[in-house]
């Protein structure tokens, strides 16, 4: 497993230092993994960005909106165009992680090392911008 650096603003997000990035084809390019064993319950991420309302969120370049958060009707978490680690946590539709509160990511059920970290992005969304099958 290769582990990437590929982040070097500063932080927006905090994501669990056991975690990390790999470069993954069936993950859209990058993905975030476990790289120690990870218990139920446990804090994986906390997005951090930019607040932005519906009518902005529609004009920025798609690589932002892919990687937003909507946090509530017509409000977006919008990352930093430098897009940190935590920007890369991908969708299942049998996720190892569920979304607490708006913006906190938690462990599902325990996580083995190795396993990729994913959430179910209707937890989030309610609206179009990033449909697919």
């Amino acid at each position: 497993m290769v582990i990437h650096a590929i982040h070097t603003q500063p932080n927006l997000h905090h994501m669990n230092p056991r975690l990390g990035v790999v470069s993954s084809v069936e993950m859209g390019g990058y993905g975030i993994v476990a790289t120690q064993s990870i218990a139920v319950d446990e804090v994986l991420v906390v997005w951090g960005g930019r607040v932005t309302a519906e009518a902005e969120f529609q004009h920025l370049p798609t690589a932002l909106q892919t990687h937003s958060l909507q946090i509530e009707e017509g409000l977006y978490l919008v990352p930093h165009e430098d897009l940190e680690p935590a920007d890369y946590v991908n969708h299942s539709c049998e996720p190892n992680a569920g979304v607490r509160g708006q913006v906190t990511l938690v462990a599902l059920r325990d996580i083995a090392a190795g396993e990729a970290i994913c959430f179910d992005y209707a937890m989030t969304d309610s609206s179009p911008y990033d449909e697919f099958d």
